[in-house]
């Protein structure tokens, strides 16, 4: 079950898509790939 049906900002249809999260931390730096809901219209 998703969380949303529709984007809650726009209204706007929601697609699953794999996004990057950058995560720094002092002096690191991390990049994680992980599954998002999109929206199509506001992003």
């Amino acid at each position: 079950m998703r969380p949303f049906d529709k984007c809650p900002v726009c209204g706007g249809e929601l697609v699953e898509k794999e996004v990057e999260k950058l995560l720094k931390g002092g002096v690191n730096t991390a990049v994680l790939k992980v599954a998002a809901e999109v929206c199509l219209q506001c992003g």
